[in-house]
């Protein structure tokens, strides 16, 4: 009987260290994923704080964007009417910077010289036109040098400033009410 109960007991202990070291091997695994856990945290943390300091920038570059937009209506509000290629002499036609000779163009062109000629100019502000067809209003910035310069059917076609001539890094539409 005793030796039954030792054989008993061995039985008992060899089954409760089993489970000791399962449940062991299953803390160690779960302190693992834990430890990933908190690093996946911590990195997503960064990530965050990252996306934060990036839309940041970019709310203030679209401040800025409305700021100069705001300033450059003011100014072409304030200022006469004047259409890019058609100046009131031999110089001012010299000066000017872009000519397309597309058909829409030439034909838009001949329309705003024979409204200039006959002095019915509209009332809309000719230096909205986009400066590369003049034939649509113009409604996207070019950025870095910020003009308010073509439309968005010529965005795809102009890698430089059509009225200063600088390089296009990136260009954003803008809707005016």
């Amino acid at each position: 009987m005793q030796s039954n109960a030792k054989h008993f007991l061995a039985t008992v202990e060899e089954q409760l260290s089993h489970r000791i070291r399962d449940r062991d091997v299953e803390l160690e695994r779960v302190n693992r994923r834990n430890r990933e856990l908190e690093q996946r945290l911590k990195q997503i943390g960064m990530e965050t704080h990252i996306w934060q300091s990036k839309a940041k920038s970019y709310e203030a570059m679209v401040a800025m964007l409305r700021a100069n937009l705001q300033q450059a209506l003011i100014n072409q509000s304030r200022e006469h009417i004047h259409i890019e290629g058609y100046g009131d002499n031999e110089a001012e036609d010299a000066i000017s910077t872009h000519v397309d000779d597309s058909d829409g163009a030439q034909k838009t062109r001949a329309m705003m010289v024979a409204m200039k000629e006959t002095s019915s100019l509209p009332s809309v502000d000719m230096k909205r036109y986009c400066k590369k067809c003049m034939a649509m209003e113009a409604c996207v910035v070019l950025v870095p040098c910020m003009h308010l310069c073509i439309c968005s059917n010529c965005q795809s076609d102009v890698d430089k400033c059509p009225i200063c001539d600088s390089q296009r890094s990136a260009c954003v539409e803008v809707y005016l009410s």
